[in-house]
Formats: structure tokens, C-alpha cells, sequence
């Protein structure tokens, strides 16, 4: 899901080049470059030693750090202590050149051109798939509707289509600041989920939700809002997103008003951005599984006039 939805915001692209699978085409990219000739490998390990010093001078400069401590008083008393003194020592470590910095960032390369749809040929037997819409941010009031119509649809159409028709582990849809994402699991027909995963917006839009299925799909958000936060976790969605105790609370409040007619209206709008031929930057797709899956064989790409797929073999 992070690789579909890297083509919607530069958040998202952030998420997948650290943590997704462009990152790991990225790791193996250097395991491969370190698994040359030793003469080669001295300078390969050479050249990342110096990026890796740069990359750390960069980000403890004091200017770029913030920090969060939680504790009782006490404690936090001798927290701040031990602070102020890394605080110290990082000042009065040596300060690296940032100019190999640069150089990467002037490199044409540097942001790799992400498609947005993408088949990754792995050694599986099945497929795991994954569809993302671009979708407000978490301070939009719609982004409430947004999470409301990931439930209804997750259980009321794509359990049905995806897994009981379908054959694939399991399906649902999740609504995520910035984009919306459909996904399954061990699914033995890709394409077939690929067509559920639009169907499912269009019969939203069509469709007279119930009293009841609006308010179980509430309970459904209300569960994720309110789940347990450990005390070392307390305080950090602030702290790392921004999002402050009365932005939950007027979040919270907008669930509350969400009702079938927002449903329909926000379903309406959603089909109306997949069928606009003319732009494709709001919707990414990702599929993977075996390097002999039927529906992606290289001489078959493109022949869907209105999407191109690349294919990556991935070896792991």
C-alpha cells in the first residue's frame, strides 16, 4: 500500500523511499554494489562511509532537532540533565563537509521516477495487491466521511467480492491522511480484485446506506481513535504529526456528523476522479506475485489503453 500511494503526495513518497519497497530495491542496489571485486567494494564502501557522515552532520545540527521526553517531574529532571549534555557533545563534534549532499540532490536521479502502476515479480505463488486514491488531509472535514466509507466498504462489498468470490485471504479498504487504499492479500486473481476495488466506489455511489450500517461503521473509527496509548506513547501523535488534543476532538465531532448523504457525496466525487482519463496523478496501483503470473505478461502491457504497467523482477 505505501508504494501505491508514493505517487500522490511527497509524504507518501517520503514513507515508501524509507520504509518501503523502493527502500529495499535501494539496500539491494548497495548489497550489490558492496558484493563486487575487492577493489571495487573499498570504494563503494568508501563512498557511502562519507554520505552516511554527511547525512549525520546534516541532521544534528541543533536547529534541525526536536525532542520528547515523557516521565514523572523527577525524572524528567534528570532527563533534561543527560539532554543538555548530548546536546553538548554534538556541538563539539566535527562538522563534515555538506557539498556531497548537494551534489546528490542536484542529481537529476536523486527522487527515483516512481511509476504508478507497478508489478513486482517476486518468488510467490500468489498476489498481493493494493490500490490508492488520493484523499484529504487529517484536518480536512471530509477526511471523517473518507474513514467512515473505508469500513462500509471493507465490509459490506469487498469481503464479499475479494474474499468469498474471489478466493484471496482477505480484502478491505483504509482510509489514511492523504490517500485512500484498497488492498488484498494471497489473491489468486489480481485483476479481478483490481476491477472489485473500483466497483466498490461505484456501488457506494449508488447505494442508500442504512441508519445502522453508518453508525457500526462509526463504532468502527471510534475504535481505532480510542485505542489504548501506552505511557511512553503518550503525547507523540502530536509531536511527530502535529495533530494537537483539539484536532482529535474536532475530528472525533465530524465522525459523529457524518451521515449517508456525505457517504454518497464523497463516493460520488471518487468515481468521478477515476474516470478522469485525463489524469492519473490521484490513483496508484501495485501488484505482486510470481514472475509467471498470467495477467502480467510482458507482451500484454499496455493493452489497456488507459493504464501502463511497469514490470520490476525483484530477486530476494
Amino acid at each position: 500500500m505505501c508504494r501505491a500511494a508514493a505517487s500522490l503526495s511527497s509524504t507518501r513518497l517520503t514513507h515508501e523511499l524509507w520504509s518501503g519497497i523502493e527502500q529495499a530495491r535501494i539496500m539491494q542496489h548497495i548489497a550489490g554494489e558492496i558484493g563486487l571485486e575487492s577493489d571495487k567494494r573499498s570504494d563503494v564502501l568508501s563512498n557511502i562511509t562519507e554520505r552516511m557522515k554527511a547525512i549525520w552532520s546534516y541532521i544534528t545540527s541543533h536547529k534541525r532537532l526536536k525532542f520528547s521526553l515523557h516521565g514523572e517531574a523527577d525524572g524528567l529532571m534528570s532527563g533534561l540533565k543527560y539532554l543538555d549534555g548530548f546536546l553538548n557533545d554534538l556541538s563539539q563534534s566535527p562538522k563534515v563537509s555538506n557539498s556531497l549532499l548537494i551534489e546528490d540532490s542536484q542529481n537529476p536521479d536523486f527522487f527515483p521516477n516512481i511509476s504508478r502502476n507497478t508489478f513486482f515479480a517476486m518468488p510467490y505463488t500468489v498476489h498481493y495487491v493494493a490500490k490508492a486514491i488520493e484523499a484529504p488531509s487529517y484536518d480536512s472535514e471530509d477526511y471523517a466521511s473518507y474513514r467512515v466509507l473505508a469500513h462500509l466498504l471493507s465490509f459490506k462489498y469487498l469481503h464479499r467480492e475479494i474474499r468469498e468470490k474471489g478466493g484471496a485471504y482477505g480484502g478491505g479498504a483504509i482510509a489514511k491522511p492523504e490517500a485512500f487504499l484498497f488492498y488484498s492479500y494471497r489473491d489468486p486473481y489480481p485483476l479481478k480484485t483490481l476491477s472489485s476495488f473500483e466497483n466498490a466506489i461505484k456501488w457506494a455511489s449508488s447505494r442508500e446506506f442504512q441508519d445502522q450500517d453508518i453508525k457500526e461503521a462509526k463504532l468502527s473509527v471510534f475504535q481505532e481513535l480510542d485505542y489504548p496509548v501506552s505511557a511512553g506513547s503518550r503525547g507523540l501523535t502530536r509531536f511527530l504529526n502535529g495533530i494537537s488534543d483539539d484536532l482529535r476532538q474536532s475530528h472525533r465531532n465530524q465522525v459523529f456528523s457524518v451521515d449517508a448523504s456525505r457517504i454518497k457525496d464523497i463516493s460520488g466525487k471518487m468515481v468521478q476522479k477515476l474516470s478522469d482519463t485525463s489524469d492519473f496523478h490521484n490513483v496508484g496501483r501495485v501488484v505482486i506475485g510470481p514472475q509467471s503470473s498470467p495477467d502480467w505478461i510482458q507482451d500484454t502491457f499496455g493493452q489497456d489503453s488507459k493504464i501502463i504497467w511497469e514490470r520490476v523482477i525483484m530477486m530476494i
